[in-house]
Formats: C-alpha cells, sequence, structure tokens
C-alpha cells in the first residue's frame, strides 16, 4: 500500500519550495514557458533548483520547443525529470536525456489506447504520464471517464492526474481515478507562482491520508 506522490507546480520563491517541501512534496515543478504567469527565467530557475537541492525532485515544464532548447537549460539548471506539456511525439522524447514525465490531454472523448506508445516501460525513458484535463475544466469534470479508460489497459502503468485539483477535491480524484501522483498548481497559490503555504499542507494532508494498491513510486 502506497500513498500518491505530490507535486507542486509552478514555484517561483525559496520560501515556497522551503514550504512544500515541508509539508510533504516529493516533486516541485519550474516552468520554463514564457508568456505564463509562472515561468522562470534560466538564472531564477539555477537559483531555485539549487536551493531545492536532493530534498524534492526538480522537474523541468517545457512546450513545443526543440530538443536543443532543453538542452541548453539543463547545462544551466539542474534538474531531475523533463515535463513535457505540448505535442512533443515519442522520438522527441526519447532525445531527451532525463526521465520524462509526458502530458496526455483528457477529454471526454479520450481513447487511451491511442496513447499506448507513451506508456512507461523498461525499453522507453518515460517516468510516468499525466493526465490534464483542457484549461477551464477540472479533473473532478472527467476522473469517471479516466478511470473507466485505464480498466481497459492490459498492464498498470505509472501515471499522475492534475487539472483544477484543491485540497476540497483531490481526495475524490484519487478515490476515482487511484493515481501514482496529484499535481497541483493555481489550486495552492494565492496567485500565480505564489504559494499559500497553509494550502499547500492541506493539500498535502489529504492526500497522505489516501492510501492505494499499485507499483512502487521511484
Amino acid at each position: 500500500m502506497i500513498r500518491p506522490a505530490v507535486k507542486i507546480c509552478g514555484l517561483t520563491r525559496l520560501e515556497d519550495a522551503d514550504a512544500a517541501i515541508h509539508a510533504g512534496a516529493a516533486y516541485l515543478g519550474l516552468i520554463f514557458v514564457p508568456q505564463t504567469p509562472r515561468y522562470l527565467s534560466i538564472a531564477s530557475a539555477r537559483d531555485l533548483s539549487i536551493h531545492i537541492g536532493n530534498r524534492a525532485k526538480r522537474v523541468g515544464v517545457f512546450q513545443n520547443v526543440p530538443v536543443d532548447h532543453v538542452l541548453g537549460v539543463l547545462a544551466e539548471v539542474p534538474l531531475d525529470y523533463i515535463q513535457c506539456h505540448g505535442q512533443e511525439d515519442f522520438t522527441y522524447c526519447q532525445r531527451l536525456p532525463k526521465p520524462v514525465i509526458k502530458v496526455i490531454p483528457v477529454t471526454n472523448t479520450l481513447d487511451i489506447m491511442q496513447y499506448e506508445s507513451w506508456f512507461p516501460s523498461s525499453d522507453n525513458n518515460i517516468e510516468a504520464v499525466l493526465f490534464d484535463p483542457p484549461k477551464g475544466q477540472s479533473a473532478g469534470d472527467w476522473g469517471e471517464v479516466l478511470a473507466a479508460q485505464l480498466q481497459r489497459l492490459p498492464v498498470r502503468f505509472r501515471f499522475f492526474v492534475a487539472g483544477g485539483l484543491t485540497p476540497m477535491t483531490v481526495a475524490d480524484v484519487i478515490e476515482t481515478c487511484q493515481p501514482d501522483g496529484v499535481d497541483v498548481a493555481s489550486g495552492v497559490e494565492v496567485s500565480p507562482g505564489i504559494k499559500d503555504v497553509e494550502k499547500m499542507h492541506h493539500f498535502c494532508q489529504v492526500v497522505q491520508a489516501y492510501s492505494i494498491s499499485a507499483g512502487e513510486i521511484r
């Protein structure tokens, strides 16, 4: 029996990273997508990543950029995982020198088997997939759809869920989907990129109260 891991995404401040780790987050997301409210410059990301160190897994979030761009960031910023949040294909991910978290969009018409090549295995560097609904929708809107799709799979693979999660909604999503991890950003914030310490602690406490039967989280 294990508990889902917590990934808190969109960190921008050293003190918020400290508070997230203290609350129990295992993964911290640093966003490298320009024109987004939680975007980090290379210098800021380097300082934040070094400050985090090995206290949590550092996830760099990228979207539809050349592989060379990601490699350039990696040369400057220590990261443990790369999250591909766009239309990156399988070949693209295999060119990355870090384990990959690949985002899969979730809608009411989701056919999970069309993403079969993304399923994590010993033959690729996909560490996990992250199911994320379109902007404006929440995980609660599609939790049952995703759960039904997952039942179709011949094998279980490692996955996270995201999308409008808050301390008040995450328990229902865990019960419905039984994920290996949950990903939250705005649901534990005062404003974009500025985290709320109390909400982070509340979120992690709710997640820690639930155990699921699953493979080991690495």
